[in-house]
């Protein structure tokens, strides 16, 4: 306790002799701003000048900024990545696939599709068979159209025996009770 002591003695010392006051509680406490150092608050929007040296209003741009962001996206989602991650911890993750895995992911890529799914041969035997953009069939009736695989050309709603998601954390498909292409597929099982 002595040794204690006399270290924080020391300090309070050297503390006055750099022009504090020599009390340690106040050096670790948060010292509050001065009123030299806080910083007018804007009292309007004001003109800014442009690249072209117009002047503009800084509202009307901060008003279109708003009405951009809060524009409708375009209808149907975009699961890349999610079969990114699907291609590569379930289907093709072994070593012996790392060549297809690189062309499917280069094909996925490259295609420009809304949604995807992959159609392996069973739901307990997740085999790769290909991959396949979702587009509108005839009559209403969505298809996969293949963008890489050794499937068919072309997989029907009425072909599909299950439908299937991504389980990110079982690293798995998982069975939907969806009789259709929806939002969360992921991957079809054929008949």
């Amino acid at each position: 306790k002595k040794r204690e002591e006399e270290e924080r003695k020391k300090k309070e010392e050297t503390l006055k002799q750099n022009g504090g006051s020599g009390n340690l509680e106040e050096t670790n406490s948060i010292p509050k701003p001065s009123p030299s150092r806080v910083l007018p608050k804007p009292s309007a929007v004001t003109d800014l000048d442009d690249e072209d040296g117009h002047k503009e209003d800084l509202s009307k741009k901060i008003e279109e900024q708003k009405k951009a962001k809060e524009a409708p996206k375009p209808a149907g989602r975009d699961n890349k990545q999610k079969l990114t991650n699907a291609l590569k911890f379930c289907c093709l993750n072994l070593p012996e696939h790392k060549t297809a895995l690189n062309d499917v992911l280069a094909e996925l890529k490259n295609a420009a599709n809304s949604s995807y799914f992959v159609l392996v041969q069973s739901e307990t035997e997740q085999k790769y068979i290909g991959v396949y953009g979702v587009n509108d069939g005839d009559e209403g009736e969505k298809k996969g159209v293949k963008i890489h695989g050794t499937g068919p050309d072309i997989v029907l709603d009425s072909q599909i025996k299950s439908f299937l998601r991504y389980d990110i954390a079982g690293r798995t498909f998982v069975r939907t009770t969806g009789k259709t292409f929806s939002a969360t597929t992921d991957a079809v099982v054929t008949n």
